[in-house]
């Protein structure tokens, strides 16, 4: 897994465009340098990958729409 990935993502404020019925974890501490990547990031239990269920992605996924592009 790329962990850069998830550093540019958290990074991107793209979360500000999500309700609180969906969410990812808070992340609380990022930095990144030469040869490291830390991501201190809040636990959050519940579903997620391929435990989502096609309803759960519809949603969001007209949630996401809604905030973008309306």
């Amino acid at each position: 897994m790329s962990w850069r990935r998830e550093f540019d993502l958290y990074n991107s404020k793209l979360v500000d465009y999500f309700s609180d019925s969906f969410r990812w974890p808070e992340c609380y501490y990022s930095e990144i340098n030469e040869d490291e990547i830390q991501l201190w990031m809040e636990f959050v239990e519940g579903n997620t990958g391929l435990d989502l269920k096609l309803e759960m992605l519809e949603k969001t996924s007209y949630e996401l729409y809604n905030q973008l592009f309306l």
